[in-house]
């Protein structure tokens, strides 16, 4: 089973170092693998609160706040003031960033059609099998 884990770890970290080159050369201003996690965050989140993005981001309300004000600064969020309570800031990226996660999403999806391009339509099936078994077990 260390095997296993160890191979799988293998093939992670050499896909993922191939994604953040390819997304390098790309950009030269890209966004820091630090950054993009945060920013996942609140991409998944739609327009959420600041609250909200430090409870799943697992950090404390001021450090959110330096975070958010950065990314404002940088012009990867928006912050906004409801309407039906001004007490209540809502986040959200912009479209700058959106355009940044859907070109990453393409490029790892080349990555993975490339990755895969080798195996036989039978072994296609079996890997989809057990990603499967996997995924619904997790």
């Amino acid at each position: 089973m260390n095997n296993f884990v160890s191979l799988f770890n293998d093939i992670y970290n050499k896909f993922m170092e191939n994604f953040h080159d390819n997304e390098k050369s790309k950009k030269e201003n890209s966004i820091t693998s630090s950054e993009e996690n945060y920013l996942d965050i609140i991409y998944s989140l739609k327009k959420t609160t600041l609250t909200k993005f430090a409870e799943l981001a697992k950090i404390t309300k001021p450090a959110a706040t330096q975070i958010i004000n950065k990314y404002i600064d940088k012009g990867y969020v928006t912050k906004s003031i409801s309407e039906k309570d001004k007490r209540v800031c809502y986040i959200e990226v912009t479209e700058q960033v959106k355009k940044y996660f859907a070109d990453s999403c393409k490029t790892l999806n080349k990555m993975y059609n490339d990755c895969l391009s080798f195996l036989t339509e039978e072994e296609m099936i079996q890997l989809s099998n057990i990603l499967l078994k996997i995924n619904e077990n997790l």
